[in-house]
């Protein structure tokens, strides 16, 4: 049925179409917006400074650390080394040339006139003289080489561990910001071939030839007083060479470092796989689950194994007592002295080392959740003594 004409409402005709209130263009139709002139060309980006493209600057402390224990060592160990070097060389030189060694300033006076080769002969006797406190590397048996400059390598080692598990932690007073410094620096002694360079290797020759040096010293004694052909109840009879109190704290240290070794990259490899979960809380935790244990084993080790290399690098050094051979009142005095001066710094750095992992690392307290649970399993799986745990 159609709409009337006029009056028919339609639903067009309830539309009002009203132009737009909108007064301005669109902003697509902007002048300006699609330039006609073509932009200039930009400027060449700026160079990097140098320092930046050497990867020195633009980075925190973080950056920088994970390297640093390894680069002071580097040179405290060139710094120990060179002289020894420098002075075999100078014997070389000497016997090259046929140098006599003069002991004292009196050649360079009474020569007839200061010509370059007289005073070249006193400052060789003067470096001659400055060697005489570095014996050179040929006034040494192989194996005790073999044990001297293993420890030098393991050394680098102990130093980065220090700084870790005890001036780190000193600093930070904080178990989370020193494992990320821990973690920062594992790469550089628990992958290949870092580990086994300045940790397996050198601690292995280092007790291998320890043992070496004395079977071959007992043997030497032997053959002093017993003979090719003497009885095995005659070579009985033959007491073996003093153990130095060095070389036992040595052996005592070997078992100890052993049971840290086992604990913590042993066991954890053994029983998840991997040993990236270790760090200080773990260490944290132990105190915190087991105390007695715990302080008695690091104690045991930090007090016996730094005792033990103090004195060990006292000796390579030539500052133990027994170095002295000035004899009456005098040498007894300084022999006193030097004993009294290395025990003086073990004990420093003992308690530096025990101020840390026991004042701060010990007290952090256990571990929370699943990482507790997986520090608990892994002391169950301790053998024979896990169990107890």
């Amino acid at each position: 049925m159609p709409y009337p004409a006029p009056d028919a409402e339609s639903v067009f005709s309830l539309e009002i179409l009203e132009p737009s209130p909108i007064e301005y263009s669109p902003y697509e139709e902007k002048a300006g917006y699609f330039p006609e002139d073509a932009a200039p060309e930009d400027a060449p980006p700026k160079l990097l400074p140098r320092a930046t493209t050497l990867g020195l600057s633009g980075h925190g402390p973080a950056y920088y650390y994970p390297a640093s224990p390894f680069v002071v060592s580097s040179f405290l160990g060139f710094f120990i080394l060179a002289p020894r070097l420098f002075c075999h060389s100078l014997d070389v030189i000497y016997d090259f040339l046929g140098i006599e060694c003069l002991s004292s300033s009196a050649s360079l006076q009474t020569s007839a006139k200061w010509n370059p080769v007289s005073i070249g002969r006193f400052f060789l006797s003067r470096l001659h003289v400055f060697c005489s406190y570095y014996p050179t590397i040929t006034d040494q048996p192989p194996v005790t080489r073999v044990q001297k400059y293993s420890s030098y390598a393991f050394s680098i080692f102990a130093a980065a561990h220090i700084t870790n598990t005890a001036l780190i932690p000193l600093a930070t007073r904080s178990i989370a910001a020193s494992d990320n410094y821990l973690l920062l620096t594992r790469p550089y002694y628990q992958d290949m071939p870092f580990e086994p360079l300045l940790v397996v290797a050198p601690l292995a020759l280092h007790v291998g030839s320890g043992l070496a040096l004395r079977f071959y010293r007992r043997r030497q004694t032997l053959k002093r007083y017993a003979g090719d052909s003497a009885t095995f109840r005659e070579r009985r009879s033959v007491p073996w060479p003093k153990l130095s109190g060095t070389s036992a704290l040595g052996y005592l240290a070997t078992t100890l470092v052993a049971g840290h070794a086992f604990a913590n990259r042993v066991l954890p490899l053994w029983v998840e796989g991997s040993s990236a979960g270790i760090g200080l809380e773990y260490v944290s935790h132990a105190f915190a689950r087991h105390p007695a244990i715990a302080f008695a084993g690091f104690s045991s080790l930090v007090g016996v194994a730094v005792w033990h290399s103090v004195w060990g690098w006292a000796k390579w050094l030539g500052w133990n007592p027994a170095s002295v051979v000035q004899g009456g009142a005098e040498g007894l005095l300084r022999r006193k002295r030097r004993w009294y001066g290395i025990n003086a710094v073990a004990a420093a750095v003992a308690g530096l080392w025990l101020w840390g992992g026991v004042g701060v690392v010990g007290q952090g307290g256990p571990a929370t959740g699943w990482v507790a649970k997986d520090y608990d399993a892994l002391f169950k799986s301790i053998p024979y003594f896990g169990q107890y745990l």
